[in-house]
């Protein structure tokens, strides 16, 4: 879904003019995109694959800067690699959409559809989710029967399909991770301004196994470089016992990553000054800093490895 490669066809006009379609890739290298997009939109009427130059277009306007037309041609591309049946590519300029602008909700919908319609249940119900989730507290009337439209193409194509219940319990895990994780980017990365209450009642009626996934989120996200209280105490809202005994471990493991740091530290004050000494270099207004050693870094990089490490070992028992 790139730019044109020049086939056997498009070799050049006799006397060495170049075709219409190289001429435009010759705009898009020299960042002239506004001739660039004229040139491929002359190339549409006769275009075979419209689809492939809607996309391209609808790129050099994200280059330009233009979001609104830039959607404007990545719907159009969408409609054209659907016509064709080629629903990969047209979930390819989906997925592409929601990368630059996550903003555009409606997309989740639209590449609910095109996964269900290739059979792809497991994703589709994921893109659903997505989808019911950003729209929750939209107030629209439409959303329930636009999901429930995607919900009866899912059922058609579960009944043609023959679905292994390794499938099934991988789509389950798929959903109950992908669920954790947004409740991770509201309440932690985000930070929710309802609290740890709204956070508690979305729990009570979440699936069986959200609240170990998040947990283990939680653990992967602590940091012992800056440690987040927060997310200990989450540790501790969303599994009490679990949880609490997990963020005392990850707690006792940050004193230790501070003591050592600090007594490298220290050490290195100490031959940093006995060597200013040594040069003469004395007084009040001097003073040692470890950090401009260029070792340090590299101290500080294997310290976070080894507690990392730590931190592996500690999730394994979560598994």
């Amino acid at each position: 879904m790139g730019i044109f490669k020049p086939d056997s066809k498009d070799k050049g006009k006799p006397g060495g003019q170049p075709t219409l379609r190289q001429q435009a890739m010759r705009y898009v290298e020299r960042g002239e995109y506004s001739k660039a997009i004229a040139a491929y939109e002359t190339l549409l009427p006769e275009e075979l694959d419209k689809a492939a130059v809607f996309n391209i277009i609808g790129d050099l306007y994200e280059k330009m800067g233009n979001a609104e037309e830039a959607f404007e041609q990545y719907e159009q591309a969408i409609t054209n690699y659907v016509k064709e049946d080629q629903y990969r590519n047209a979930i390819g300029v989906a997925k592409k959409v929601l990368r630059y602008h996550k903003d555009r909700v409606e997309m989740y919908k639209r590449l609910a559809d095109l996964y269900a319609q290739e059979g792809r249940v497991g994703d589709a119900v994921l893109a659903l989710n997505q989808y019911a989730e950003q729209m929750k507290d939209s107030g629209s009337s439409h959303i329930v029967a636009e999901i429930k439209s995607t919900i009866d193409l899912v059922m058609k194509k579960l009944g043609k399909l023959d679905i292994s219940p390794e499938e099934r319990a991988r789509f389950k895990k798929e959903e109950v991770k992908d669920f954790a994780q947004r409740l991770l980017n509201r309440y932690f990365i985000q930070g929710d301004q309802k609290g740890f209450s709204t956070l508690t009642r979305e729990l009570e009626g979440a699936r069986e196994g959200v609240r170990d996934a998040l947990v283990e989120l939680l653990v992967s996200a602590y940091s012992f470089e800056d440690p987040s209280p927060t997310n200990l105490t989450g540790l501790m809202v969303v599994q009490e016992k679990k949880g609490r005994e997990i963020a005392e471990v990850l707690q006792e493991l940050t004193t230790r990553y501070r003591r050592e740091r600090d007594e490298k530290w220290r050490s290195k004050e100490e031959d940093l000054r006995t060597e200013l000494d040594r040069k003469g270099i004395a007084g009040s207004a001097v003073e040692p800093n470890p950090a401009s050693d260029p070792r340090w870094g590299d101290f500080i990089e294997q310290l976070n490895r080894s507690y990392e490490e730590r931190k592996k070992e500690l999730l394994k028992t979560l598994v």
